[in-house]
Parts: structure tokens; sequence; C-alpha cells
């Protein structure tokens, strides 16, 4: 994964229709979003290189080097994690608290702005549950399959005569480091300006000279999410009697709370904004 991967929730799909925005409670023609976008950053971790499953197996002949080959295919999850959390992000109460306590301070008069001490509040207490509640749920929908094709020659100086010698996979530890970048929100309102009118929308906050002023940046963190990378081209031999499987489960994933100094730069694009969206969900009359 390059750095800056990005998630936005709800997806700009969702937000093309009506059903997608959220009604205001006690408003029969005012709706509202907001949109969380999410940044993941791949790091690899500083502890060692682990031992896998075995994948074959030969015995040591004193002064024959051997040449093994074999074509190996492989399942593991790492290309797809980010579908992972997409899915779980739907479904984690903490991020859908968060954004229903920011729903509660987005106004809809002609200012529209989450109150800075509301998002405050949301801040501290997502920051301090996401990590402790977030799961990662993986399925074989999620799972890639890859096949690669290796080569390694035997050593025989390097084993006993008569040794069992095996060939690992070898699996290093990564973690995606997790922020919540900003989130832009928006109220789509239907009023009549005279009695005689059809309902018009209007959508705070207003675009003003150009700029819109819907977003709030946080670069809050997260989470690391901290998972097993499958090195594909490398095979650890090793006497099967010294042997230990380090790596019991490939797809274990965890979620710890993320310590991490590096300020976060994320440049992302709100296109489509929510008030293109909101034209999709909304004429301009009713």
């Amino acid at each position: 994964m390059s750095d800056g991967v990005y998630i936005a929730i709800p997806a700009a799909r969702e937000l093309k229709r009506e059903s997608g925005w959220k009604q205001v409670e006690g408003a029969k023609h005012s709706y509202y979003a907001i949109r969380c976008h999410y940044t993941i950053r791949e790091r690899q971790l500083g502890e060692p290189v682990r031992r896998g499953e075995v994948v074959d197996a030969y015995t040591s002949a004193r002064g024959l080097a051997q040449t093994k080959g074999q074509m190996v295919e492989f399942e593991h999850t790492s290309l797809r994690i980010e579908e992972a959390i997409r899915q779980s992000l739907l479904e984690e109460e903490s991020i859908l608290e968060f954004t229903s306590t920011l729903a509660g301070g987005l106004g809809v008069d002609a200012i529209g702005k989450i109150s800075g001490e509301i998002q405050a509040q949301a801040q501290a207490r997502l920051a301090e549950s996401f990590s402790q509640s977030f799961k990662v749920q993986t399925s074989n929908t999620l799972r890639h399959k890859a096949t690669v094709s290796w080569e390694y020659t035997v050593d025989p100086e390097k084993f006993p005569e008569g040794a069992t010698v095996v060939l690992t996979k070898a699996y290093k530890r990564y973690s995606y480091d997790f922020y919540l970048a900003l989130v832009d929100y928006l109220t789509v309102k239907y009023i009549k300006p005279s009695p005689f009118s059809k309902l018009r929308r209007v959508k705070y906050p207003p675009i003003i000279a150009g700029r819109a002023f819907n977003f709030e940046k946080l670069n809050l963190p997260l989470a690391s999410i901290r998972f097993w990378k499958l090195l594909p081209h490398t095979f650890l031999p090793i006497d099967e009697k010294n042997y230990k499987l380090e790596v019991e489960d490939p797809f274990d994933i965890k979620v710890e709370p993320l310590v991490d100094d590096r300020p976060l730069h994320a440049q992302i694009s709100l296109k489509p904004t929510l008030y293109s969206l909101s034209n999709s969900a909304f004429p301009l009359m009713r």
C-alpha cells in the first residue's frame, strides 16, 4: 500500500440519493450529511521476520548441492485489508456515536457549523474508545490468492548429512496507521419563499465568495492495525529438529492504540463535494 490510502464514508454513490442523507429530527424538509475521511499509512514494524508453515522438505546430502524449485499458491489478506476496514467501519459503534454527536452540534441556520466544544468532546471520546472496540473482520471473500515460483539452492555445508531440512514461509509484521483526517458536512433545507411558491432548496453553510466552509480538519490518530505480511519470494530453510511455527494464524489482525510522532499531512480531495452530490439527491424545487 502506498503512503496515503483514503476511505470516505458515506461513499459518494450513496450520497447521490436522498436515502443516503439523514433527516433533521423534527424538520420535515431538512436533511444533512456528515462524511468522514480516513487515511491509512502502511508502516513496517521493527519485529524480526517470523517463520510460518512448512512448504517443502528434503534430506541433506554431504557434498551435494540441491536446487529446489516449486510453484506455490498462497492466500493472504494484505492486499484487500482496506475493504475489510471499510466494511468494519460501517458497523463500528464508536464511529456512529461520533457522527451522531457531531450531528447534534450541526446547526440548520445560516452558519451551520459544528461547534468547537462539541467537536473536541466527540474527538476525545472517539480517540479513547476506537482502538478498544474496533475489530477488523476478514472473510474468504476478502482474501486474495496469488501464485509464485521460487528456486532455492541447498548448501550442504550448512546442515549435517541426513538431516531433514524444511523450507518455511516468511512473514513480517506491518501496521496500518489509521487516522480520521477530516469531516465535511452539509445541511439541505427546503423553504417556501412565498405562500404561493414551491419549496426551494437552500444549503448551509453557504458558499461565500467561491469558498466552502463546511469541513473541519482533525488529523485524529485512531488506531494501529497490525497484521502479518507474507514475503512471497522468501523461504527460510531450517533443520526440522529446530523448527517452530511462529505465525500460527497468518490472518491475525490486532488493533492497538496508535502511538506515532510523525505528523499527518493528508491531502484529501473533497470532490465530488457534498454541494454537488446534494444536487443529485435533491431537486432545486419541490
